[in-house]
C-alpha cells in the first residue's frame, strides 16, 4: 500500500525475516532509521518475506498451489520492514503512511514459497561504471555448490523481480546445467526503472542441485559526466534479480559476486596485501574517462576473478563453502595459500553466534595468532572472541617463537606439535597460536 502523497519519495521497500533465533523485548522493539539499529537488526537482513519497488503491482498473487507461510510450524516470529526513500532535494517534513498487507488464506496450500537472489554486490567495489557509455556489462556467476541443497526432486521457479536504478538497461539470469546455457530464468531486453513488477513466468521453470546461474546487468550512462558507483541511493547502482519459488528451502537466500580483491590490486600494479577500499575508491574517482579508458574498464570487467559472496558457518550450523573446498582462496596469498579466512554470523560484542554455528567451527582444526597488545594496536581476535574460542575442547594455545616456518613444517604441523604437550597460557601480550606476519584478522581453517 503506497501513500498516494508520497509516490515520488518511496524508492522501494524490504520486509526481512529475523531468524527465528532471535529474541526481542516486545515492550521495547527498535524503531526508526534502519542504520541506528543495524547491531539490533543484524540476525534479520538475510531472507525477504516481500519486496515492492518503483512501478510494482498493489496486490502480488500467489500461485494457487502455494503460499507464504504464517504460524505453525514455520519458526519466524520477528520481521523488519526496510524502506528506502529517495529525497535528493532534502525536503523536510515529509510524513508517509506506506505498508504492506497479507492476506491470510483459510485452506493451507500444498507448498511453502520462498525467494532466491542473482546478482552483483550492492557496493562501490562491485559497480564501478564509467561515464559517457552506450553499454557497459556487468556479469556475475553463482555456481553449483549454492544449488546442491536444492531438493533432487528440484524447486520451481513461479516469478521475477528485477532491480537496478537509472542507469539499468537490460537485465537477464541464464540457467547453466552440465556446463551448457539451458535458457533464461528471466530476462528484460529492456528495463526502465519506473517499472519493477513481479513478472510471473508464462512457464514454471524446474532447478535442480547442480544448476549453475549467469546474471548480467546492462547499463548506459551517457548522460553522466561522473564514474556511477554501486549503493543504494538512486543515483547509485545495483543489479539484482529475485525469484519467487517452491517448495521453500531452508536456510536458502542469494548468491551474489563481485570482482576480487585482487583483480583490484593488479589493475592497479599492487600486491594483494595492499587493499585498501579507500584507497581504492578515490584512485577511482579520480580516473580521467576517455573511451580507450572506458573500453579498457570493460574489458577489465569482463576479465577479472570474481569472488561469491555467500560463504560462511551459517546459524542453522551448514558450513557455505562459498568458491568451493577445491578453489584456492587464499587467507593471505603467499603465506597461507593452503588456507582461507572464515565468517561466522554474530560480532562476539552484541550479537554473538549461536550454538548450532559454534558447533560448526568446532568440526575443523581453526589456526590463529592473537594481535600482540602493545602501544597502537588492538588484541585480534579481541576478548569476546577469545573467551568463547578458548572454551572450546580441543583449544590450546602457545606463544610463537618468531622463526619462519622450516621446508618441513606446515601451519597445521607446528600446532599440532605444540596442541599435543602440556602448555602453559600465554599472557595476554603474547601471540597465540601462529602467523605474526599477519598483522590483521583472523581465523584460518581446515577441514578435519
Amino acid at each position: 500500500m503506497i501513500d498516494p502523497n508520497n509516490v515520488d519519495l518511496v524508492h522501494h521497500l524490504v520486509l526481512y525475516e529475523c531468524d527465528q533465533t532471535v529474541k526481542f523485548d516486545d515492550n521495547n522493539l527498535p524503531d526508526g532509521v534502519c542504520d541506528d539499529y543495524y547491531r539490533e537488526f543484524s540476525h534479520c537482513l538475510s531472507n525477504t518475506a516481500t519486496v515492492w519497488e518503483v512501478g510494482g503491482e498493489e496486490i502480488v498473487e500467489f500461485p494457487t498451489e502455494a503460499g507464504y507461510p504464517v504460524g505453525g510450524d514455520f519458526g519466524i516470529k520477528y520481521y523488519v520492514i526496510e524502506m528506502h526513500y529517495n529525497n535528493p532535494k532534502l525536503i523536510p517534513n515529509r510524513r508517509d503512511n506506506t505498508g504492506i498487507r497479507f492476506y491470510i488464506g483459510k485452506e493451507l496450500r500444498q507448498y511453502d514459497l520462498g525467494y532466491l537472489a542473482f546478482g552483483t554486490s550492492s557496493n562501490a567495489l562491485a559497480l564501478t561504471i564509467p561515464p559517457k557509455v552506450d553499454q557497459f556489462i556487468v556479469d556475475s556467476y553463482c555456481p553449483s555448490e549454492f544449488s546442491k541443497n536444492f531438493p533432487e526432486s528440484g524447486i520451481t521457479v513461479v516469478s521475477a523481480l528485477l532491480h537496478a536504478h537509472l542507469q539499468g538497461r537490460s537485465l537477464g539470469t541464464k540457467l547453466i546445467r552440465n556446463n551448457t546455457a539451458v535458457e533464461y530464468l528471466f530476462n528484460a531486453e529492456r528495463y526502465d526503472f519506473n517499472y519493477q513488477f513481479d513478472n510471473r513466468l508464462s512457464e514454471p521453470i524446474q532447478l535442480y542441485p547442480g544448476d549453475e546461474f549467469a546474471t548480467r546487468c546492462v547499463y548506459n550512462t551517457m548522460n553522466k559526466s561522473q564514474v556511477t558507483l554501486g549503493g543504494q541511493r538512486t543515483t547509485d547502482e545495483m543489479c539484482s534479480q529475485i525469484f519467487t519459488y517452491y517448495p521453500r528451502v531452508k536456510d536458502l537466500y542469494g548468491c551474489f559476486s563481485m570482482n576480487h580483491p585482487d583483480a583490484w590490486q593488479a589493475i592497479r600494479n599492487r600486491v594483494s596485501n595492499d587493499f585498501n577500499n579507500t584507497e581504492i575508491l578515490d584512485w577511482i574517482k579520480n580516473i580521467e574517462w576517455t573511451p580507450t579508458v572506458a573500453a579498457q574498464w570493460q574489458e577489465f570487467y569482463n576479465d577479472a576473478s570474481r569472488m561469491v559472496t555467500y560463504s560462511g558457518f551459517g546459524e542453522n550450523g551448514k558450513v557455505y563453502e562459498g568458491r568451493g573446498w577445491n578453489r584456492q582462496a587464499a587467507h593471505s596469498p603467499g603465506w597461507n595459500d593452503d588456507a582461507f579466512g572464515i565468517c561466522i554470523m554474530g560480532d562476539f560484542r552484541t550479537a554473538s553466534p549461536n550454538e548450532k554455528a559454534l558447533n560448526a567451527v568446532q568440526d575443523y582444526y581453526i589456526i590463529t595468532h592473537r594481535q600482540s597488545q602493545r602501544p597502537g594496536y588492538t588484541e585480534c581476535p579481541g576478548n569476546g572472541t577469545m573467551d568463547v574460542v578458548n572454551k572450546w575442547p580441543r583449544y590450546c594455545s602457545f606463544q610463537n617463537p618468531g622463526t619462519p616456518l622450516d621446508a618441513n613444517e606446515t601451519l597445521l604441523s607446528l600446532a599440532n606439535n605444540f596442541c599435543g604437550k602440556e602448555v602453559p597460557s600465554p599472557s595476554s601480550a603474547s601471540t597465540y597460536f601462529i602467523t605474526p606476519v599477519i598483522l590483521f584478522f583472523l581465523l584460518l581453517i581446515y577441514a578435519l
